[in-house]
């Protein structure tokens, strides 16, 4: 029925067999010129209130902390917001994991109920054909609203 089903590129849309971009994600369409006594309140103010908004859930919440700026930034706002330890994750190579090291200083620093998952090469070489499975399902495929296998 079709030779290929591609992913769609953000910004685009599909015409007479070919991607049309309408936006750009990366174009920024204006700007202003703002002190940082201005913009730095803000920032923090949007960033505290994004935290707080997704710590509202019916079940506990977990954190995954890859001891990298956004991760450690969210996790330290999360903690500072309440009264008892907040539960963070990190998953990383049993070779060189760097990510681990920086994730465990930053939980240590923060108080984080902390978790490290350890893989090896093998863990991620079985765990691919369930990965790929339930990322790319096969018993429905669709390009714009048609299914295109049986």
């Amino acid at each position: 029925m079709c030779e290929a089903i591609l992913p769609f590129p953000p910004g685009h849309y599909w015409v007479n067999g070919q991607f049309v971009r309408y936006a750009d994600p990366a174009y920024v369409g204006y700007f202003t010129m703002k002190e940082e006594e201005e913009v730095c309140p803000k920032l923090r103010r949007l960033l505290m209130d994004g935290v707080e908004k997704r710590l509202d859930a019916d079940a506990p919440v977990g954190f995954l902390l890859s001891g990298g700026l956004d991760s450690s930034l969210v996790c330290a706002i999360a903690q500072g917001m309440l009264d008892k330890p907040i539960r963070t994750f990190a998953i990383g190579m049993d070779v060189d994991a760097i990510d681990l090291k920086y994730a465990r200083q930053v939980a240590d620093y923060i108080g984080s109920d902390h978790t490290e998952v350890i893989i090896n090469e093998r863990d991620v070489l079985d765990a691919l054909p369930t990965v790929v499975h339930h990322h790319h399902p096969r018993q429905h495929r669709y390009v714009s609203g048609v299914q295109v296998d049986p």
